[in-house]
């Protein structure tokens, strides 16, 4: 679980989720073909067979209600 905070607006929580990457399952299936004992315990110690979701991470940051930022624009 993530939480996108900023002042003025308000949090947001996203659950981010690894998994396994397509191409990460097929450079493993590659490794144990060849022979790659090492390659294959590389990529798994590297996390290289591992993808995040949602990737990109998009979010809406929605303002306070009635806030007021105590800050000012430089001009």
């Amino acid at each position: 679980m993530v939480t996108v905070e900023k002042e003025g607006y308000e949090p947001v929580q996203t659950q981010i989720v690894s998994q396994v990457a397509g191409a990460g399952a097929a450079g493993m299936a590659g490794n144990v073909l060849v022979g790659g004992i090492i390659g294959v315990g590389v990529d798994a110690a590297s996390g290289a067979t591992k993808e995040l979701k949602p990737n990109p991470l998009e979010l809406k940051l929605v303002p306070k209600a009635g806030y007021q930022s105590t800050q000012t624009m430089p001009k």
